[in-house]
């Protein structure tokens, strides 16, 4: 599933090797570009890519704003190609997500922050098409500096997901590493686990170029 993203890995690692970056204290304020994959216990496959921001401005304040734009799109059924079956479908989310510093030292730093988004799904299909869907978040984040190039990013969150007025909830858990490649600019490679519905937890894998201003 994963094999056009995962190599990607080595080039990148050997890119963040090169000493223009040094371990400091951590940007909230970038904007970033995420291509990924995620599947269920179904063998259904989607295509994701986002546009993120984020903004921290004054950091004595630390709050945190988080914006985002999200496409999820279908490439697989049951392990069968969306488009052998004649099915295009795509959901739209944007997303908000406010919340600051929870606690940080020289090499680590949590954040907390409670997110919303809104989605919309565009398809050929009548049953699917025009799909709507709410979701609140939790979400718990920490960076550490692992050397003066890379960082260890780990995550916990619990949602609650509205869609068409049928409800779950459950939690879900994100991993991953950054390698700063200057001082602006950092490449992430970055694993998740959402288990919010009922016995088909999704899988994913996704790698992210990030600008910081």
């Amino acid at each position: 599933m994963h094999n056009n993203i995962l190599s990607i890995i080595a080039a990148v690692a050997l890119s963040a090797m090169s000493p223009h970056a040094l371990a400091g204290p951590f940007s909230y304020d970038y904007i970033q570009l995420v291509y990924g994959e995620q599947e269920d216990e179904f063998d259904t496959e989607v295509d994701v890519i986002a546009l993120q921001a984020s903004f921290q401005g004054n950091r004595r304040t630390g709050m945190i704003l988080n914006l985002g734009y999200t496409e999820h799109d279908l490439s697989k059924i049951a392990g069968i190609s969306a488009s052998f079956l004649d099915i295009d479908a795509k959901q739209k989310s944007y997303s908000f997500a406010a919340g600051g510093e929870l606690a940080s030292t020289n090499r680590t730093c949590i954040t907390g922050k409670f997110g919303v988004a809104f989605s919309k799904v565009e398809s050929n299909q009548d049953a699917l098409d025009g799909i709507k869907g709410e979701q609140l978040a939790l979400l718990i984040d920490s960076r550490t500096w692992l050397t003066d190039l890379i960082e260890l990013e780990l995550g916990i969150n619990y949602s609650y997901v509205d869609v068409e007025g049928d409800s779950e909830s459950g939690p879900g858990i994100t991993a991953g590493f950054a390698f700063h490649l200057t001082h602006t600019l950092r490449a992430g490679i970055g694993w998740s686990k959402s288990m919010v519905v009922k016995d088909n937890d999704v899988e994913g894998i996704a790698i992210s170029l990030r600008y910081m201003f």
